[in-house]
């Protein structure tokens, strides 16, 4: 074999690799856009719309879901701040009948120290990996602890569980969040005394 027909056949050979380097790289992208659309630009929008939604909010709440035990046992808690009022009912049975239901009145100066409180401690952030399908997906978890849920003007929603922090949607220190909530409740000991939660 002549020395220039070899120099063509490795030419050729290396043409061959280059293509096919490019087609695989391209299937590549095409793959990882199907499956993982969600990108880092989508991502921080996300969370910057959220976090508008957060400083603007006119209510936000706090819910506690004990144990999944029987129907009579079981306890559920919400706690409702907006700038006039903080409301906290307390739940028996999954059917959610109200055995305890206190307000009192809020002011507005009052009410904007506690949403810049709830900015500061990020109550918007969201868990990497998580997206607004699973935001209502809390049912079932931690079925021997406690769900907790923040909702933001009943357009964002967050959750976890007393179980394990990586279970949820929530990317912020709940427990923070949940204490803030219920030093908002002047009478919060006596109301949540008998519930186990």
């Amino acid at each position: 074999m002549e020395f220039s027909s070899k120099i063509r056949w490795a030419i050729f050979i290396t043409v061959g690799v280059l293509v096919l380097i490019l087609i695989c790289w391209g299937l590549f992208s095409i793959a990882q856009s199907i499956f993982n659309p969600r990108d880092n630009n989508s991502t921080e929008s996300t969370q910057n719309i959220d976090r508008d939604i957060a400083s603007d909010a006119r209510t936000f709440s706090f819910t506690t879901i004990g144990p999944i035990i029987a129907d009579n046992e079981h306890r559920e808690s919400i706690i409702t701040v907006s700038p006039n009022v903080v409301e906290m009912k307390t739940f028996r049975g999954y059917n959610n009948e109200v055995i305890e239901s206190r307000s009192y009145q809020n002011t507005q100066e009052s009410y904007n120290e506690f949403r810049s409180a709830l900015e500061i401690l990020g109550i918007s952030q969201r868990l990497r990996g998580t997206d607004k399908e699973d935001d209502n997906n809390d049912e079932g978890y931690c079925a021997t602890g406690r769900r907790y849920i923040v909702d933001i003007s009943s357009e964002i929603r967050r959750w976890s569980t007393s179980c394990s922090s990586k279970q949820g949607t929530a990317a912020f220190a709940m427990n923070r969040v949940r204490q803030l909530f219920q030093k908002q409740v002047p009478e919060f000991n006596e109301i949540n005394r008998d519930t186990g939660l």
